[in-house]
């Protein structure tokens, strides 16, 4: 009987030491890594496509023309950090419907999949914007970075929209969009709308929603902070005005920073372009202060 418990022992402790040792093999072994392929489309247009290194989580289609696109170090990264198929392209400029979504739909075929999020600067905005109208699926989402009604409404030769039945329509810009923007903006239930830093980079804009929606962090209060020259035990909480944190409100700031007082400016234009209960307000004021 002690004979068979040593064998058993032996075999025990022999296949724990091949359970440990592939374990640290598969630990040891590096990840795969994100890659980059040039396609050529059929009607002459080009698209690059990152694949992630792993099953894809979520598919990505990106518009933009050359001089805003995402460089080939930032599709690696979104590609590997969000487990994320993406493609980006740039559509016809002929001003032809029906070439433009014939490009769209040969780019979505990469992706081997319906895409999750559509994506979209400048006359890509428009594109994107398109492609969530004819969605029937509530979880599709469109981005669009610096969109402008006008330019949307001369984008092509078919009629604009003017709804979404499904899906969420995701906005962002670098600065207050015009009324006429605005005002179609606000009429869709599904709108979501954000203003980056002033005069931000579109492309720097595109490239921070997109990790924004695929990683799923939270958008910050839009602060800015004007520190003193020497440590103070009080700070300003500073609301600027509704044009948002310029000229007088930044003014202001640093006399204020000049004399010892260290702020903290909340810009009104940024946080209230998307709508606040005043509950929120509270709550992300109180956050703000601890």
């Amino acid at each position: 009987m002690s004979v068979v418990k040593r064998h058993w022992r032996r075999f025990l402790v022999a296949a724990l030491v091949l359970i440990v040792g592939a374990a640290l093999l598969l630990w040891s072994r590096p990840a795969a890594q994100a890659k980059l392929e040039a396609l050529d489309l059929d009607d002459g247009g080009h698209a690059t496509l990152a694949e992630p290194g792993e099953k894809p989580r979520s598919r990505v289609v990106v518009i933009a023309a050359p001089e805003q696109q995402l460089n080939d170090a930032q599709m690696l990264n979104l590609a590997h950090d969000s487990a994320a198929r993406v493609i980006q392209y740039f559509p016809p400029e002929n001003g032809d419907c029906r070439a433009q979504q014939s490009r769209l739909e040969a780019v979505i075929a990469h992706l081997g999949g319906k895409p999750n999020l559509v994506a979209g600067i400048g006359p890509g905005s428009t594109t994107a914007w398109r492609w969530l109208a004819s969605q029937d699926d509530d979880k599709a989402k469109a981005l669009s970075v610096g969109f402008d009604i006008a330019l949307a409404e001369r984008d092509c030769d078919a009629p604009l929209p003017h709804q979404a039945s499904h899906g969420q329509w995701l906005l962002a810009w670098n600065d207050n969009p015009d009324d006429d923007t605005a005002v179609f903006v606000r009429k869709q239930s599904s709108a979501e709308t954000s203003i980056s830093d002033y005069d931000t980079p579109l492309s720097d804009v595109l490239a921070h929603q997109l990790r924004l929606q695929l990683q799923g962090n939270a958008e910050a209060l839009p602060v800015l902070e004007v520190p003193a020259a020497k440590p103070s035990d009080i700070v300003t909480l500073f609301y600027s005005g509704d044009g948002g944190w310029r000229d007088l409100d930044k003014d202001s700031a640093e006399h204020m920073a000049s004399m010892g007082y260290p702020v903290v400016g909340i810009d009104t234009l940024r946080y209230y372009w998307q709508h606040k209960s005043p509950e929120q307000s509270a709550a992300d004021l109180s956050k703000l202060m601890q």
